[in-house]
């Protein structure tokens, strides 16, 4: 996977297996990171660790960033943006 430099630093990363089982992220651009729980992660290392953290072996419903006020867009996009 390509790396999260296109984020800004502080950015929201959240992850979703369903409902009910979301883990949200701070963006480190300093360390090109996602930080939970006082720990940082590439985004693929975010995603297996939450998977888990919740026992499932989905790879993922969900993973988005945060662009304003609760106005989230599928990481999926940011890689699109990248290749096109």
């Amino acid at each position: 996977m390509k790396d999260l430099r296109d984020l800004i630093h502080g950015q929201l990363i959240r992850h979703i297996i369903d409902s009910n089982k979301i883990w949200i992220g701070i963006y480190d651009a300093y360390n090109d990171a996602i930080v939970y729980d006082k720990k940082m992660y590439s985004l693929k290392e975010f995603i297996i660790e939450h998977n888990r953290y919740e026992k499932t072996d989905k790879i993922y419903k969900y993973c988005e960033y945060e662009i304003e006020n609760n106005v989230w867009i599928s990481i999926d996009n940011l890689y699109k943006k990248v290749h096109v």
